[in-house]
């Protein structure tokens, strides 16, 4: 069957579905209004012959529209594909509010909220100081979370603790605010050997999941980051970026040029047309694989610490942040729009 792309048929799907019964025209007109959709009733019933034609409402005599399966079946896939998008965007929202100038060290960047038990916060920090150190963490810096409004309520208890933690957004933002476009394409997990990423084990597809890769993969039990900074050999998560060849020298100059604010996360830019730790690229375009700031979480996990994780929530002035191995301060912050 064919699928729905038509915006105002998905909503008269979304109005029927929550009925048992056949609906009206006269009801789903009311219905369609006070979702700021208005039509007249020729325009309603022109909608309704596609959708009854494509097999997703049947009509049911004199009383009205009921939605069959197959419908139900068309509403979920949209409702995936808009979690997609959502998931993209806000990724991409965030890497475009990240306004922090290197020259400078001053400006905002974009933060996950690790949420631990507060007796974990010193943990925390270790695996922060540990992951950078080891080249699997994006940055060495972070601070607690004073904010109530910038919480979405996950600090209520006192026994429990918000830690902004910098993510590859604020990467993602340093490298627009150059003009330098990418296309975000996996995240996966590396497997290490002798301290150096190997290649990809596992990825998931940006354009197919409805939650970032990093939320799929970070409690799978193929994770060994304590492994890896310890003994050089391991698994550890990681995003690609897929950039135009034309762009690398300054690419790299750019991610070279900020290493000086604490940036430690690059593991990998491949070479134009080449694979990037085994993940093909197109022809033209190259890959930069970027350690996710989660990867300083996972020694906790391994270690069986209750966090949770929530990426790209938060945008901090990055002055504000310190580094792992001092007093963590509190910060306030303000939520990704």
């Amino acid at each position: 069957m064919d699928g729905v792309e038509n915006e105002t048929r998905l909503e008269i799907l979304r109005q029927l579905v929550e009925f048992a019964r056949p609906v009206g025209a006269d009801s789903l007109l009311e219905r369609m209004a006070s979702r700021g959709i208005r039509m007249t009733v020729d325009g309603l019933r022109y909608h309704l012959r596609i959708l009854d034609e494509q097999g997703h409402t049947m009509r049911v005599g004199r009383q009205g529209r009921l939605i069959t399966e197959i419908g139900r079946r068309e509403l979920s896939r949209s409702l995936v594909d808009t979690r997609i998008r959502q998931g993209l965007a806000r990724a991409e929202s965030a890497a475009q509010q990240v306004t922090l100038n290197p020259s400078t060290g001053r400006g905002l960047v974009a933060c996950s909220v690790a949420t631990c038990p507060r007796e974990s916060i010193a943990d925390v920090a270790e695996g922060v100081r540990a992951a950078f150190s080891g080249g699997v963490c994006t940055f060495n810096r972070l601070a607690l979370l004073t904010n109530p409004a910038a919480q979405a309520g996950e600090d209520a208890a006192n026994d429990h603790a918000n830690i902004a933690i910098l993510s590859t957004a604020t990467i993602d933002g340093l490298l627009l605010s150059q003009g330098l476009v990418f296309r975000p394409t996996f995240g996966g997990i590396v497997e290490y050997g002798n301290h150096r990423p190997y290649r990809f084990v596992d990825v998931v597809d940006y354009g197919l999941s409805s939650l970032d890769p990093v939320e799929i993969l970070m409690k799978s039990a193929r994770l060994q980051v304590r492994s890896t900074l310890d003994h050089g050999r391991g698994f550890v998560l990681a995003d690609v970026r897929e950039m135009i060849g034309s762009v690398r020298e300054r690419v790299v100059q750019t991610l070279d040029g900020i290493q000086r604010l604490g940036l430690n996360g690059v593991i990998a830019i491949g070479e134009v047309g080449q694979p990037i730790l085994g993940i093909p690229v197109r022809r033209h375009m190259f890959g930069v694989a970027i350690a996710v700031g989660a990867n300083c979480l996972f020694p906790l996990f391994e270690a069986g610490v209750e966090v949770q994780i929530s990426v790209n929530e938060l945008l901090v002035e990055f002055s504000q942040l310190t580094s792992s191995d001092v007093e963590i301060p509190h910060v306030t912050a303000v939520p990704v729009r």
